[in-house]
């Protein structure tokens, strides 16, 4: 026991030091195609577990510090958070992959119940990738990063294997775990009850990574023409690339295959993020581990039973000044858009289950274009229920390319299909989920010609 105490003594001791950026899951909110929430048998203890990921060892911009971050959280979790420490799983460096983390989440979304707590904390590079080339189109608001093009922009975590050859997603996001996949994972948990905290530790500036050798301070933050082997690897200019430079890039991304129209995700009241910085404020790690979490840690040993409120701008205020006397303001932020328990209550607290309510049935219309973007006519559209082979609807697309159903479709999760002779066949996994128009799930499909060029 006493080695116990001096081991939380030695951790809890580390300096504060380092800077991070907002990594923000902004638009995100989708009508979730999780099944209910079974009821809890009786007598079942609501239970709170996470998911703490950090990541040092990448080896196109290696960091350090994150590796640090996590474990003193996963301690601060147990020591401090009420989170047994079998209910919190690790995964650090080379064990945090893109399939990996995805599992992790899925494996905890099936043992999710009503009134639970789960806690996803990442310490780790972080990026930008176009709204415009991604699945689900979000994103409302422009910004301005430094070193890319004004424009809308997902922000996105990196795995470890961000420098990998292998695709894992097999999408033009590459190994990005971008908000639009976390906030699709995140809806699962809210739609069956159960109460999710964010806490971001990771930058999405999309700045040029810096070189790391005998730096007090480094940035957590990882260029997108660095992140992406299919931009990285063309032969071009490591340096700093001037805005036209990096459209042209970015030009070369291939526009997925499938899109969709996203107004917001379905959060149930159940979500928040906890984000170390501002949207285009730099951030860093130490040796030591970051501002940010560092600052987090000190919180929650020395007031335990603050409300969220109230660590969140005591956190604010430690990060801001130590961030500004190292010439690196920080500003910490707290989303509750998605949220609508008290912010009065103890932070990491078991939270109160919000009112089930039956999610409303949408229509649906499938626009089918070449890669050209002209419209495809006579492609047949079918959806089938994701475990089932009698079609939910199908039909063929119209002289503008369009399919609609005729009837609302139970939202959930479906496998569009779509067929064209001279064309390459279509067939995905899709969930439906509001689009521009009320009631009604849009999406388009970009079919490949057979016919050689």
């Amino acid at each position: 026991m006493e080695r116990i105490k001096k081991a939380i003594n030695r951790m809890l001791d580390c300096a504060k030091v380092g800077a991070l950026l907002f990594f923000c899951l902004c638009p995100a909110n989708a009508q979730s195609g999780s099944k209910a929430a079974p009821p809890k048998a009786p007598g079942a203890t609501p239970k709170k577990f996470a998911l703490v990921i950090g990541i040092d060892k990448y080896e196109i911009a290696p960091l350090f510090g994150c590796v640090k971050d996590a474990e003193k959280f996963r301690d601060a979790l147990v020591n401090y958070g009420g989170v047994r420490r079998e209910d919190i799983e690790m995964l650090t460096d080379k064990a945090a992959t893109y399939k990996a983390i995805l599992g992790a989440l899925e494996e905890r979304i099936e043992k999710a119940q009503r009134g639970d707590l789960f806690v996803f904390y990442f310490s780790g590079h972080g990026t930008l990738f176009p709204d415009e080339e991604s699945a689900d189109l979000d994103e409302k608001t422009e910004i301005e990063p430094p070193n890319l093009i004004p424009g809308k922009y997902d922000g996105a975590i990196c795995p470890i294997d961000v420098d990998s050859e292998t695709n894992s997603s097999g999408k033009p996001w590459e190994n990005l775990l971008l908000d639009d996949t976390l906030a699709r994972q995140f809806s699962r948990f809210a739609g069956k009850g159960c109460m999710v905290i964010f806490i971001s530790d990771s930058c999405h500036s999309g700045a040029q990574a810096r070189d790391t050798s005998g730096a007090e301070i480094i940035s957590k933050k990882l260029d997108l023409t660095k992140a992406l082997r299919r931009l990285r690897n063309d032969g071009g200019d490591d340096g700093l690339l001037k805005p036209e430079q990096i459209k042209q890039k970015l030009g070369k991304i291939p526009r997925p295959a499938i899109s969709r129209e996203v107004e917001s995700y379905d959060l149930r009241g159940q979500y928040l993020l906890f984000a170390s910085s501002r949207d285009i404020q730099e951030s860093g790690a130490t040796k030591q581990g970051s501002f940010f979490t560092n600052a987090l840690l000190d919180v929650m040993r020395e007031r335990p039973n603050a409300t969220i409120k109230e660590t969140y701008e005591e956190v604010a205020a430690r990060v801001k000044k130590v961030s500004t006397a190292k010439d690196r303001l920080q500003e910490p932020r707290l989303d509750s858009r998605y949220y609508k328990g008290s912010l009065g209550v103890p932070f990491l607290s078991l939270p109160q289950p919000p009112e089930e309510t039956p999610r409303a049935a949408l229509k649906v219309a499938v626009k089918v274009i070449n890669e050209k973007g002209q419209a495809i006519k006579m492609a047949t559209v079918t959806l089938l229920p994701a475990r089932g082979k009698v079609a939910a609807a199908t039909g063929l697309s119209s002289a503008t390319g369009v399919f609609e159903t005729k009837s609302p479709l139970k939202a959930g999760d479906y496998r569009l299909r779509v067929e064209r002779a001279g064309y390459l066949k279509f067939e995905d996994q899709v969930e439906l989920i509001e689009g521009g128009q009320k009631n009604k799930a849009s999406f388009t499909v970009r079919l490949k010609s057979l016919l050689k060029k």
